[in-house]
């Protein structure tokens, strides 16, 4: 996972500081989505430069769209914000 997330990373000019790209938990990113099973929420974080083609997946998948980012987020980066009820 962490692979693939790295290269969409790079595809759309997200290797960059405040991103995921420094994230230390990128490559335990499946254990810790599993492990937090028992959240009311899942949110995702995303940049302009794929934000069409996020949306449409995010809403297809039934994530909404926030104006902002939730509180406590270290993607200080990103400019688009989705959550879903788990």
């Amino acid at each position: 996972m962490e692979e693939i997330i790295r290269n969409c990373l790079i595809e759309f000019g997200g290797n960059r500081a405040g991103l995921a790209w420094e994230d230390a938990s990128l490559s335990q990113l499946f254990d810790f989505i599993i492990g937090k099973a028992e959240l009311i929420g899942l949110r995702w974080m995303t940049v302009g430069s794929c934000s069409a083609a996020a949306n449409r997946f995010y809403v297809k998948h039934g994530f909404h769209k926030l104006e902002a980012p939730l509180a406590g987020s270290e993607h200080y980066a990103c400019d688009a914000w989705y959550i879903r009820e788990l």
